[in-house]
C-alpha cells in the first residue's frame, strides 16, 4: 500500500493580507517614519508571495517537466491561446498543466494554486 503525501490546503495557511502578529503595532502608525520605526527585524517573512506572474503557454513549453520548472520559477497563471493549435492541442496543454500541477504538489509536499486562463480567438 503506497503512502499519500500530506499536503497544506491553501486556507490552512497565515493569511498573507493581515499583518504579521510581531508587525500588528508598525500597521497601524499614523506616518511612515513611525511605521519604520516600528517594525521589528526579527519577525518572519511572508510565506506566500504576493506577485502573480502569468505566462502563455506554448508548443515549445507544453511539456510537464518544463511546466514544473516554469511553476517553481514562480508562474500562478498559464494562460492557454485558443490561436494556436487545435482542439486536442488545447485540450493536452491543460492535461499536461494539471499534470505539472500535481507533480510539484507532491514534491514540493504542498499545494501550489495554478490559474488557467483561456484566450479566445477574437473577431475576424
Amino acid at each position: 500500500m503506497s503512502e499519500i503525501p500530506i499536503m497544506v490546503m491553501p486556507w490552512h495557511r497565515p493569511d498573507p493580507c493581515k499583518p504579521s502578529k510581531m508587525q500588528t503595532e508598525a500597521a497601524f502608525k499614523a506616518t511612515y517614519l513611525d511605521y519604520l520605526t516600528a517594525l521589528r527585524l526579527d519577525s518572519p517573512p511572508l510565506s506566500t508571495s504576493l506577485t502573480t506572474i502569468m505566462c502563455t503557454i506554448g508548443p515549445s513549453s507544453n511539456n510537464v517537466d518544463m511546466l514544473v520548472d516554469l511553476m517553481e520559477q514562480g508562474m500562478s497563471i498559464a494562460l492557454v491561446p485558443l490561436s494556436l493549435g487545435v482542439r486536442q492541442d488545447h485540450i493536452n496543454m491543460i492535461t499536461n498543466l494539471r499534470s505539472a500541477n500535481i507533480t510539484l504538489n507532491q514534491i514540493k509536499n504542498r499545494v501550489f494554486p495554478l490559474g488557467i486562463a483561456v484566450q479566445t480567438k477574437g473577431p475576424g
